[in-house]
């Protein structure tokens, strides 16, 4: 609960470093003193002239279905439940976007569902919490990558063979820059997916090179940009 808290807790930094992730490897930052813990939640919830600053907090969740299910369910039934307790207290509300509840038939069918993930996270900046573990996900059809939306995201053109979810990630988080100290990263213990079977490993070896080059490029960024 510590880290989920962490995301809220931590200090705005005044010089942003150029790739805005936290290190899967390593434990987030550690908590501010005492007398700063409140500092983000104070800032969100505070009032200037012009009137009351945003009171919601939208957090994308990125990560294949499958393998993932146990996970999203505990984040849903256990995590968020206390999380928005802790905001309200502080008169912010928590507002957790899970696709798997999110995405019509009626949308999926008109390929819109690419589209829809990458409005979504625009919605939740800064916040995306990342779940990794060892299959890479499906992939949208060519169809999916309309003339409007390559216009829209024009670094699309050169990610077509990508998986939604390292398309959500370097949408959400490696291509920009303002997402810094808002983002976690989690990495499943390779020997959970040996243990549980099919639907947890990898969909085939290309698939897998893809996952293993994803993970490592998030790591190389983290250790880029000296965040922990």
């Amino acid at each position: 609960m510590n880290y989920w808290k962490n995301l809220f807790n931590k200090k705005e930094e005044k010089k942003k470093p150029p790739y805005p992730v936290t290190s899967p490897r390593k434990n987030p930052a550690s908590q501010p003193p005492k007398n700063e813990e409140m500092e983000y939640m104070d800032k969100v919830t505070s009032e200037d002239k012009h009137g009351p600053e945003k009171r919601a907090i939208r957090i994308f969740v990125s990560s294949t279905f499958k393998d993932m299910i146990e996970d999203r369910n505990k984040l849903m039934t256990h995590t968020w439940p206390e999380l928005r307790l802790f905001c309200r207290e502080r008169h912010v509300e928590i507002v957790e976007v899970d696709l798997r509840w999110g995405i019509a038939e009626e949308q999926s069918k008109r390929n819109e569902t690419l589209k829809l993930c990458l409005d979504e996270i625009n919605a939740c900046r800064p916040f995306f919490i990342g779940l990794l573990g060892e299959r890479y996900g499906g992939k949208p059809d060519d169809n999916a990558f309309t003339e409007d939306l390559n216009e829209e995201h024009p670094w699309l053109n050169e990610h077509i063979d990508k998986s939604y979810t390292e398309l959500e990630i370097l949408h959400g988080v490696l291509n920009n820059p303002e997402m810094a100290g808002r983002t976690f990263f989690y990495y499943r213990d390779p020997a959970y997916a040996l243990e549980h079977g099919t639907d947890f490993l990898s969909e085939n070896e290309e698939a897998a090179e893809k996952q293993t080059a994803l993970k490592e490029f998030i790591c190389k960024t983290c250790e880029e940009s000296n965040m922990e």
